[in-house]
């Protein structure tokens, strides 16, 4: 099936699915193998070097100096937009079998490519009987110029984050054209070293399938934009002029009472600048409503406390939430944390949650949010100083394997 971009997304919208996208070309078909034989017999090659050696040196067919003539460059321009020389291409090496265990670790949502929208049937029936799976292929817009072929990549990338959270492409421009401020992954596929911290290399299918079982959600900072659908919740890294609204949401000594005994109260001008700060190093957002602060929600290191899970995990974090009074009983809460869980899905963390067994309503949202109650624990917190109750405080444990 052949999308455009904006189809694809509203596709994953609609069906609540995440997952990554595959580069073709250099990715799965050895196309530069192909097209440097067919050069090579057409053109002639230098008497010095291979086909193999040509690739190495000059990666791509028309940086190769005996190849920049008129004619070459006529040929490889046909190339492109030719539907049969998309045909019985070579398969990379690894790559079908790279593909099937990668889609057991994450959800794979389609194919993103350079190539012409014109010649996206061939492409279909090659990736069909190669063995690859059967999802959407998004192409470039046949009237785009083949020299514009990176930046469009780039830019729909960023058009389809969230629905798409990352990309496996070979390219290596595409780091510098997706820039820093790119907040998905990119498996940098065949390098095996990068500039860009954001390009994770993976010089074969294995390693791609190795770091993808190590999906780097690190719970740490700086966090991406989230966006809700109903209530137009979003999650968003702390500003410096949020210091005003969270600091009147957060000094409510109702607030206060349901939350640790380490939350700040009364809660100062100093400690909402404290939190501002010290948020762009962890995994916290600020939920907003309508572009101000009503709350902030985030995953911790699961060191809290002792939680004695009822299954071996290796990835686990801590899922922490509160809300301004104003906000509560409206689904804001509940919104934010559903908006929170579909960015956290793909990478399959265990996420866990303590709730005080006295309060109901933080319950119903972690109930319907879809964790699964799997102990009581009793007298398991300091209560905080404005209860004013020597006792600790019982509470429930959730979980939810995403």
């Amino acid at each position: 099936m052949s999308l455009t971009s904006a189809d694809l997304k509203n596709r994953l919208k609609e069906s609540e699915c995440q997952g990554l996208v595959l580069d073709i070309d250099e990715t799965l078909a050895a196309t530069n193998v192909a097209w440097f034989q067919r050069l090579a017999a057409l053109f002639g090659q230098p008497p010095d070097m291979s086909v193999d050696q040509l690739l190495e040196t000059y990666h791509l067919a028309q940086h190769v100096p005996c190849w920049q003539t008129a004619e070459a460059a006529d040929w490889m321009a046909a190339q492109r937009i030719s539907p049969e020389a998309q045909d019985g291409l070579p398969i990379i090496s690894g790559a079908v079998e790279g593909v099937r265990k990668l889609q057991e670790i994450t959800p794979l949502v389609g194919y993103l490519t350079v190539r012409p929208e014109s010649v996206a049937k061939n492409t279909i029936a090659w990736l069909k009987a190669s063995g690859f799976p059967d999802l959407p292929v998004v192409s470039k817009p046949d009237d785009l110029p083949f020299q514009e072929g990176n930046p469009w990549k780039a830019k729909t990338l960023h058009e389809l984050w969230p629905q798409v959270i990352g990309i496996v492409d070979d390219n290596p421009k595409l780091p510098e054209t997706l820039g820093a401020d790119y907040p998905g992954l990119l498996f940098f596929f065949s390098h095996t070293t990068s500039q860009h911290r954001w390009a994770i290399p993976c010089p074969d299918w294995s390693s791609v399938v190795l770091h993808a079982n190590r999906m780097p959600l690190t719970l740490q900072g700086p966090v991406p934009v989230l966006s809700g659908a109903l209530r137009g919740v979003q999650l968003r890294p702390y500003r410096p002029d949020d210091v005003g609204e969270l600091q009147r949401h957060a000094d409510n000594i109702n607030v206060a009472k349901r939350l640790r005994s380490i939350f700040p109260h009364p809660y100062t001008r100093a400690d909402a600048e404290s939190r501002i700060s010290l948020s762009k190093a962890l995994c916290c957002w600020a939920i907003t409503f309508d572009g101000k602060v009503i709350g902030n929600i985030g995953l911790m290191k699961s060191e809290t406390c002792k939680w004695d899970l009822p299954v071996k995990v290796q990835r686990f974090g801590e899922l922490g939430y509160w809300l301004g009074e104003d906000y509560w009983g409206k689904g804001f809460a509940s919104e934010a944390v559903s908006v929170l869980l579909t960015y956290l899905r793909p990478y399959k963390w265990l996420v866990a949650v303590r709730v005080a067994a006295e309060n109901s309503a933080s319950r119903r949202v972690i109930e319907k949010a879809g964790f699964t109650k799997y102990r009581r624990v009793e007298e398991a917190e300091e209560p905080h100083p404005v209860n004013k109750k020597s006792r600790k405080v019982d509470c429930d444990d959730f979980w939810m394997q995403l």
